[in-house]
């Protein structure tokens, strides 16, 4: 869901995108129609985002979709192939894509290009073909990535690359759906095994939360 003033957009599995505003108590829908370029490119609605100077973007699972204020109808935007699972913009004003199987997609502020890693890094690189199914930006405003399969990847500015931190880095789990982070500087983490509190700095000493400590359940599916 997004809030956008007094409208809130709620993404949806079958019918699109439901718009509903909070004053008027109106609803408006965004499908997609077959043949008409000036619709959603597919109806299950997996991700929303406004970005800093008001642009609204929609993820499906066959590609990326941008709100056309000015006919009030959204534009796919043709170059951007794949399932898209979420959208971020970071403090440089470039907008991140994590997508199911196609690694990470960023459109860059300075150039207006989009830069799809999955091609320009090296065939053995961790992030390529993952499974990403999150972005977060934490305090110390480092891009975090969470993936089905390969633990978590934090973003290199330096070197325009990603670390990957596995299982065998010390994560308890490389299933990982999210990610949050305290004022400590502990990244909390939901998995297959339960929720982790995760420090980078010192992971001997991360613990894992499970049934056994209260929780109703090890997996923390979304």
């Amino acid at each position: 869901m997004l809030l956008d003033g007094d409208n809130l957009w709620i993404g949806t599995f079958s019918r699109g995108i439901d718009v509903y505003n909070t004053k008027t108590k109106s609803l408006t829908n965004y499908n997609s129609k077959s043949g008409n370029n000036n619709t959603l490119n597919d109806n299950c609605v997996f991700s929303l985002y406004k970005t800093s100077n008001g642009d609204i973007y929609a993820g499906t699972p066959v590609g990326l979709n941008k709100y056309n204020k000015a006919t009030n109808s959204f534009t796919p935007i043709e170059s951007i192939v794949g399932f898209i699972y979420d959208i971020k913009e970071d403090y440089s004003g470039n907008l991140w894509l994590a997508t199911y199987g196609t690694g990470v997609i960023k459109l860059d502020a300075k150039s207006d290009k989009w830069v799809y890693y999955d091609r320009i890094l090296s065939g053995d690189n961790p992030i390529i073909n993952s499974k990403l199914t999150s972005i977060y930006i934490d305090s110390q405003r480092r891009i975090l990535f969470s993936s089905e399969g390969k633990g978590i990847f934090i973003y290199d500015s330096k070197k325009d690359n990603f670390v990957n931190i596995s299982e065998s880095d010390g994560l308890p789990n490389n299933v990982v759906y999210g990610i949050l982070d305290d004022p400590f500087g502990n990244l909390w983490i939901s998995c297959n095994k339960g929720l982790a509190c995760f420090n980078l700095s010192a992971p001997q000493n991360s613990i894992l939360y499970n049934k056994e400590d209260g929780l109703q359940s090890n997996q923390f599916n979304y």
